[in-house]
């Protein structure tokens, strides 16, 4: 089932990265029946929000890791402001 939304997904992101501004911001969340992972571990929803004013796209991304490496993953070649707190994982962007 999760293959089927995977072109609409691509084609999300691709407008995030061809915009002049993305906000982003990952945020903790509990994953209760997680395959290999106690019901107490720290899972991840990272958020990205870019397009333009009159049609802005979001993209949500869970990972089980804080890793700057998920920015990177979601943010690809884009090339414009990035909007975000201060976590460092971000640092690459910048």
């Amino acid at each position: 089932m999760a293959k089927t939304c995977d072109s609409l997904i691509d084609m999300i992101v691709e407008e995030i990265r061809l915009s002049p501004i993305v906000n982003m911001d990952e945020t903790t969340v509990q994953v209760l029946l997680e395959p290999d992972r106690a019901n107490t571990s720290k899972s991840y929803m990272w958020v990205a929000r870019g397009g333009t004013p009159r049609k802005p796209v979001v993209v949500f991304r869970y990972h089980p890791t804080w890793a700057g490496s998920v920015a990177e993953e979601i943010l690809g070649d884009f090339q414009g402001y990035l909007q975000t707190d201060g976590y460092s994982g971000y640092e690459t962007r910048c």
